[in-house]
């Protein structure tokens, strides 16, 4: 009986750390997969305000680094490549602030049709409810 604990705690061990180890081997291709400059539309949270501009990901000693443009309003932040708590998915999550308002902001990671990234994703107030947040869409640019 006690043979059969340990092989099944081993197997147990082994199933989690390959786990690990394919989401941390993820998380790396993700970041190389979003580096690049995007356009950015967006809406503010519990807002009908609209915005546009553009965002740079850049991926420094494999760390994101976000830089954002919105209507001419320059803010660099950090962002993380991060499980999402009810899905088997990576998800992008950058936390920056504007005005004196600290925000978080969630991406959905896709693939366009000629396999650039764009993103799309949920803006809201860090540590407040909110009934409406913003939303955001991130696509690449070319040029």
């Amino acid at each position: 009986m006690k043979i059969v604990w340990q092989i099944g705690l081993l197997s147990f061990l082994l199933i989690g750390s390959a786990a690990a180890q394919k989401q941390e081997d993820t998380a790396e291709f993700l970041s190389s997969f979003l580096e690049g400059r995007y356009e950015v539309i967006g809406r503010w949270p519990e807002s009908d305000s609209l915005y546009a501009g553009s965002v740079a990901i850049r991926n420094i000693e494999g760390r994101l680094q976000m830089i954002r443009n919105i209507n001419g309003h320059t803010t660099t932040c950090t962002a993380r490549i991060e499980p999402a708590a009810m899905a088997e998915t990576q998800v992008l999550r950058a936390r920056f602030s504007v005005n004196g308002m600290y925000y978080e902001a969630t991406y959905l990671i896709h693939s366009d049709l000629d396999n650039y990234a764009r993103l799309s994703g949920y803006v809201y107030q860090k540590g407040k409810q909110t009934k409406r947040p913003g939303l955001e869409a991130l696509f690449i640019k070319l040029d």
